[in-house]
């Protein structure tokens, strides 16, 4: 029987920085991916922030970034009604999802992990020598056990590893169904600019988002708590103000769905021998849906602490503790903002929203969500617009809303 260290479940990007962490600490790493490439069914807009790589270190090559300039977006009321937010210098880049996740794996390699593509982990059992994996070699169509001191499981939202393990499954009511066309064609695009759709009609409990990639071509795409995201996707292509009119001799040349958590995060992450990371946590921002900052700063605790405990041969969860304890230092306060945030938004009526998009295109509220709004770091702005005194009578307007959110 195989025996490592340390198995990390799920090769996306939070898996793999985990894996590189835990390799860095010098830990013998395996990374076990189901699929047959890295980064493949495709599942992300690609859209990252300068800031937020850097923290992960994991700043991708020319390659795999499609737009390097992002300054800010365009923001549409239901109605249609926009407002500009575009800071001074560049904030963000479009990257190829596939390809970052690759990258990213790649970095895991270079430290010394071990990536498998093709297999799938369909069971594991804890017993007094440590995890037993149940493996499937998909490309050999053959079944074998892996042994192992520490599991993190970075497999996604769906969590079926990690219900194994003892953990409660995520609420399937707090998951956003997603689609997304790579369209070109497309006429009038600020390529510096991302534009948001807040769009109930099409996008209800989320919103719906084209990410340019030049001045012709973007990904376009939405979330929505209705079943068929796909279906919602063409109906705002064809209906939607803001984008109808610019679609005419437009081409598809790629569709990708998925589903996105918004629940926020989970509370228990660790137990005895093993970490959650990513999607299965819940470290996802329930603003935007976006996992591979939060996720990866979250990622680089787990490969370190899981590392350190497997040296210490103490792999218990009061041990791993550790790792629960600084990621949610780092980044609870920040998510919890998020999560009151979405659920206020959802909240609101269309007439609500229109008022609020007036107030939001008055000149101070759009230099104070200039100069302090942050694509990752949310909590800053959050709290500056909370006590604005153009938004205290909307907010007292919208009471109940508010309440409901934070309860």
């Amino acid at each position: 029987m195989e025996t490592r260290e340390i198995v990390v479940i799920g090769g996306s990007a939070n898996g793999s920085r985990a894996a590189r962490e835990a390799a860095f600490q010098e830990a013998d790493v395996l990374v076990l991916e189901e699929h047959p490439r890295i980064g493949m069914p495709e599942h992300c807009s690609g859209l990252f922030s300068y800031q937020g790589l850097t923290e992960i270190d994991a700043f991708p090559p020319d390659n795999v970034i499609l737009n390097h300039e992002i300054f800010g977006a365009r923001l549409f009321s239901p109605k249609g009604t926009g407002v500009v937010v575009r800071k001074s210098t560049t904030h963000a880049l479009v990257a190829d999802r596939a390809k970052f996740d690759q990258f990213v794996a790649r970095l895991a390699t270079m430290e010394g992990a071990e990536v498998r593509t093709s297999n799938r982990v369909l069971s594991v059992e804890k017993t007094s020598d440590g995890w037993f994996l149940k493996v499937l070699d998909r490309e050999e169509n053959a079944e074998y056990m892996i042994r192992t001191k520490g599991i993190i499981d970075a497999e996604g939202f769906r969590g079926v590893i990690a219900q194994q393990m003892g953990f409660a499954p995520y609420p399937e009511n707090k998951i956003i169904n997603a689609a997304q066309y790579y369209i070109r064609g497309i006429e009038d695009i600020d390529s510096q600019l991302v534009e948001v759709y807040q769009t109930p009609e099409f996008a209800p409990s989320f919103f719906g988002w084209l990410i340019p990639i030049d001045g012709k071509t973007a990904k376009v795409g939405l979330g929505t708590s209705r079943k068929h995201a796909g279906k919602e996707l063409q109906r705002m292509l064809e209906k939607y103000p803001p984008l109808r009119e610019r679609l005419e001799n437009t081409e598809i040349y790629y569709r990708i769905a998925g589903k996105i958590p918004i629940h926020g995060p989970r509370k228990k992450t660790v137990t005895n021998g093993a970490v959650l990371v990513g999607d299965v946590a819940g470290q996802t921002k329930p603003t935007t849906g976006g996992g591979v900052i939060i996720g990866g700063i979250a990622a680089k605790i787990a490969g370190e602490v899981m590392a350190k405990a497997v040296k210490e041969n103490d792999v218990r969860g009061k041990r791993l503790k550790e790792y629960e304890n600084r990621w949610k230092e780092k980044l609870w306060s920040n998510l919890r903002s998020m999560r009151w945030v979405r659920k206020y938004l959802n909240g609101l009526s269309v007439k609500r929203t229109e008022e609020l998009f007036r107030i939001l295109s008055k000149p101070r509220i759009q230099r104070i969500i200039e100069e302090v709004g942050d694509v990752d770091n949310q909590s800053p702005i959050i709290w500056r617009m909370l006590f604005q005194p153009s938004l205290l009578s909307f907010y007292l307007k919208t009471s109940p809303q508010a309440i409901k959110a934070v309860l």
